[in-house]
């Protein structure tokens, strides 16, 4: 019921346009709904990435298992990650094919699963999954409304710079600054805020410069170990990582901390 309770659904709780709207979302081991799909984004990466190179129905399953957990978490960003993830490894992964006869095979089996989705969602059933999806999402409070992204995102910079820009209020303190007690919402924000211009400035360089670094080796990493599927989700799943850190606060994300590390590595 509350986030500090034991539980792997979370209930959520909101007012929105003077109606009360109760959901359960899965967070698995978790703290936050929001923060709970990233770890599948590295799996769903390398599903796709194996499938494109050759169909194996564990790779399917998994990739099917993945999504549905996603799905479960209510997330927008995580719904909004996963698809552009599954696109991005898709187009990578059939642009990597060496064979023009696969890479042709690839890219028709890709047009017609998404002629398929689209003829499921025209379908009365797929009308009613997709109606029963869209309400989960809506029901929420948006940019602008005092619990919104936009406007808990104004007021912490406006106490950041009240406070102290140089060295921020003290890690895990903005939401007792705030006057809705929450905190950033925003892991970069957090980082700067928290930590300071100096501290906090450094950090999001760093996390953001070894993206930066993994997507230009990209290529080299193919032609050198092109049996190597490790750093495509790698790269993917640790992009998809730092764009999910914009509407939630974790600066203590392992996959963020332990994806730089890796992919560092291995680049």
């Amino acid at each position: 019921n509350v986030r500090a309770d034991n539980g792997l659904y979370l209930q959520m709780n909101n007012m929105v346009n003077g109606n009360f709207s109760q959901s359960f979302r899965l967070r698995g081991f978790s703290f936050d709904p929001n923060t709970m799909f990233v770890q599948f984004i590295f799996g769903i990466t390398a599903c796709v990435s194996k499938i494109a190179k050759k169909f194996n129905l564990y790779h399917l399953v998994t990739l099917f298992i993945s999504v549905f957990c996603i799905l479960l978490s209510g997330s927008r960003m995580g719904l909004l990650c996963c698809i552009t993830a599954i696109v991005i490894t898709a187009i990578v992964a059939i642009s990597e094919l060496e064979s023009i006869r696969k890479k042709l095979l690839s890219i028709i089996a890709t047009l017609t699963i998404c002629v398929g989705a689209l003829i499921f969602s025209m379908s009365r059933f797929g009308q009613s999954m997709l109606s029963s999806l869209f309400s989960a999402y809506s029901n929420r409070s948006s940019l602008t409304d005092e619990y919104g992204r936009f406007s808990i995102w104004n007021e912490c910079v406006k106490i950041y710079w009240e406070k102290n820009p140089l060295f921020g209020v003290g890690y895990n303190n903005m939401s007792t600054y705030t006057m809705t007690e929450r905190m950033t919402h925003n892991t970069y924000l957090q980082f700067i805020c928290e930590c300071g211009l100096l501290v906090g400035g450094l950090a999001v360089i760093y996390f953001l410069s070894i993206a930066f670094i993994g997507w230009s080796k990209l290529r080299f990493q193919h032609k050198a170990t092109k049996n190597n599927v490790a750093f495509l989700p790698m790269v993917i799943g640790y992009t998809m990582t730092l764009v999910s850190l914009f509407s939630v606060d974790n600066l203590t994300c392992s996959y963020l901390w332990f994806g730089a590390l890796t992919l560092i590595k291995i680049a």
